[in-house]
């Protein structure tokens, strides 16, 4: 969870969540399961950039770049959270509600990260750059494939059952295209790669 999302959790259960035995890292280094260990508080964040080469069906292949720098910034540190007490049932409908919210965006960034980028050799058909825009939306920035220009798709998520996008770009204002853009992302969920496959590229 990330931390403004984890500020959420006291004033619905009215239990404080000591911070002291809490870990941060910025949030798509706990996506890909690395230790926090190294992001602690007081500590330099991780500002290398992480390269994905993601497989799509029909042998297409897509690269993201998550840049470093952009997802160590405070609004992007997170943690692992294991257990949330609570101490009266009601409490239970707006727990969940908030980490839905959290899974939902966490699904949409983990469609983002494979495989690790190794081979020089190997040919990706759409290179791609995302980064966060706040702490519940980010951009995708890749190059159109009918136009010598780039195109962005911010992703917006409103809760776990509104996800809007809007696609910024020459000949994309288009608000047919938009809403064809948000349904495809709310029927494929986490299958972020697979909405720009059919609904950008």
């Amino acid at each position: 969870m990330t931390s403004s999302f984890l500020s959420k959790l006291s004033p619905i259960t009215d239990v404080a969540i000591p911070d002291v035995d809490l870990q941060w890292a910025p949030l798509p280094k706990l996506l890909m399961g690395r230790s926090p260990s190294s992001d602690g508080p007081g500590e330099p964040r991780d500002e290398q950039d992480h390269i994905f080469t993601v497989p799509l069906p029909g042998g297409v292949m897509h690269r993201y770049v998550l840049a470093g720098a952009a997802w160590g910034g405070p609004a992007q540190r997170a943690t692992a959270v294991h257990s949330i007490p609570f101490t009266h049932p009601a409490h239970v409908p707006a727990l969940l509600a908030l980490l839905r919210h959290q899974c939902a965006i966490n699904a949409l960034l983990r469609s983002c990260i494979a495989s690790r980028c190794g081979g020089a050799g190997l040919v990706c058909d759409l290179h791609s750059e995302v980064l966060p825009e706040s702490e519940t939306s980010f951009s995708v920035t890749f190059p159109r494939p009918d136009a010598d220009s780039l195109a962005v798709l911010l992703v917006n998520v409103l809760d776990s059952n509104r996800i809007t996008c809007t696609l910024f770009g020459s000949e994309t204002g288009c608000a047919s295209t938009e809403e064809y853009l948000s349904t495809v992302m709310k029927r494929y969920g986490g299958r972020l790669l697979q909405a720009f496959v059919v609904g950008t590229v």
